[in-house]
């Protein structure tokens, strides 16, 4: 019945109805989410206290908007000719744009919070789109394999580090002790510990997990998965314990379906079981939620709200202020400036690239850093498709790639591993070919060796 081409259309029209049910549908549970859970549990914080109380109309201006952001986003989204690019988009229509009109329903939030929101979005999808294709060859043997005994080394280095500064006697896996037990790794810090626990988590180990996975070595998954769990409990940062579940869910699921479809599911099953939690009065859940959907938009609206009536810091506090010319007004960083402003105390409430932008150099800064990023997502792109397996380049950018919704650009590139991932992807295509050519060639044999065999027998 479904080789009819009437069959096919009504099947299509109505996989496509059940897209926008569920893009509708996330829009509604995380508004609820919030309005019944969060805003109650954390009203005090200066994430939401800045601003007034919910009002119904604002709430409804996200509705009137849904459609033409998921139209802008969707031709990226179904494209596999960008597997990074998709990755990069389906992460902020999720966590920045949809949350933000939901954060919008607050009174006293302006409208120019959302422009400036929906400007970046749209800038980044348009040089995504517009930046023609590049080739990128494979690297020689020699190169890969010098990367690769980098890894190792790296990997022995951190796991070495960690457990002789403390690492095993302060392992915790309870999530709502995380920030006493992440505070005590703090201060048993290491060289270089900043950049290569970040990369460990983010790339390496996940690195490990596609490939294992691809060549369908359980030991193997199992030890990288062990590796994961055990870099969790030394740290406690929350994102290294649930990215694995990420990783498998585009490993598995993303060559069946297609990925609009995908993305909204994986978002809209994650927040159900938050939901279940805060309904049986687990604080964890409400807390996991806040953390997840609404305090990358919720930051972003602070840096807004401060910069829009002060001077851009133009990237003061770091060492690339030196290195551009640049001269500033501040003497410490957006971050710490945002920090003793609304806190009255000096931690680190990083926020994502448009606010970052709008913060360091006005609004002129967010079509300038779009148009960075859309360059960067399409040289990812070019290297990713060399790996012709579906989901494997999604999979292993997934870190990399909710990292930048709460990191500044230049902390995505160094610190959580936004240059280490193309390197690796590079890499792993060169590697994945080599697999491929192993299979293909045993197939060959196998099947030549079945006609022989045929021919042996009918001879006989």
């Amino acid at each position: 019945m479904l080789r009819s081409p009437k069959a096919r259309r009504r099947l299509l029209g109505l996989l496509g109805c059940f897209e926008w049910v569920l893009l509708f549908g996330y829009k509604v549970l995380i508004d609820i989410l919030f309005i019944k859970y969060v805003y109650p549990t954390y009203s005090y914080e200066p994430l939401y206290n800045v601003f007034g109380q919910i009002q119904l109309d604002r709430l409804i201006l996200g509705y009137i908007l849904l459609p033409p952001v998921w139209l802008g986003a969707r031709p990226v989204l179904r494209s596999p000719v960008f597997p990074i690019g998709r990755i990069i988009v389906a992460v902020h229509v999720l966590l920045i744009v949809i949350p933000s009109f939901t954060l919008y329903a607050q009174a006293g939030r302006p409208a120019s919070y959302l422009a400036w929101t929906l400007l970046g979005f749209f800038l980044l999808i348009l040089v995504i789109r517009l930046v023609p294709r590049i080739s990128v060859p494979y690297p020689s043997l020699h190169i890969s394999r010098w990367f690769i005994a980098s890894g190792v080394l790296i990997l022995a280095y951190v796991y070495t580090m960690l457990i002789l500064k403390g690492g095993l006697d302060r392992l915790n896996f309870d999530l709502l002790q995380v920030y006493v037990y992440r505070a005590a790794y703090v201060e048993n810090r290491f060289p270089l510990s900043g950049y290569l626990v970040p990369w460990t988590a983010y790339v390496l180990n996940m690195a490990l997990l596609v490939y294992t996975f691809l060549r369908r070595k359980s030991v193997g998954v199992l030890l990288v998965l062990g590796l994961q769990t055990l870099l969790f409990g030394m740290t406690n940062f929350k994102a290294y314990l649930f990215l694995p579940f990420w990783v498998f869910g585009c490993l598995q699921v993303l060559p069946r379906y297609s990925f609009p479809r995908l993305a909204l599911l994986g978002i809209i099953s994650l927040s159900a079981v938050f939901w279940a939690l805060a309904a049986r009065g687990e604080i964890l859940g409400i807390g996991l939620m806040n953390r997840m959907v609404y305090v990358p938009s919720a930051l972003a609206g602070l840096y807004f709200d401060y910069f829009s009536t002060h001077p851009p810091a133009y990237m003061s506090g770091s060492p690339w202020i030196g290195l551009l010319g640049l001269r500033s007004p501040y003497p410490i960083s957006s971050v710490t400036i945002i920090a003793r402003t609304y806190w009255g105390y000096d931690f680190g409430p990083n926020v994502g690239w448009i606010a970052w932008s709008f913060a360091n150099f006005g609004w002129t800064g967010i079509p300038m850093v779009a148009l960075l990023l859309g360059f960067y997502a399409r040289f990812a792109d070019a290297i990713a498709r060399r790996i012709h397996i579906a989901g494997a380049s999604e999979a292993l950018f997934m870190g990399p790639a909710i990292a930048l919704t709460n990191s500044a650009p230049t902390t995505f590139l160094l610190t959580h591993g936004g240059l280490l991932v193309l390197l690796v992807l590079w890499v792993l295509g060169r590697e994945v070919a080599y697999l491929g050519q192993v299979h293909s060639s045993a197939h060959a044999g196998r099947r030549r060796h079945c006609s022989e065999l045929t021919l042996v027998r009918a001879q006989a």
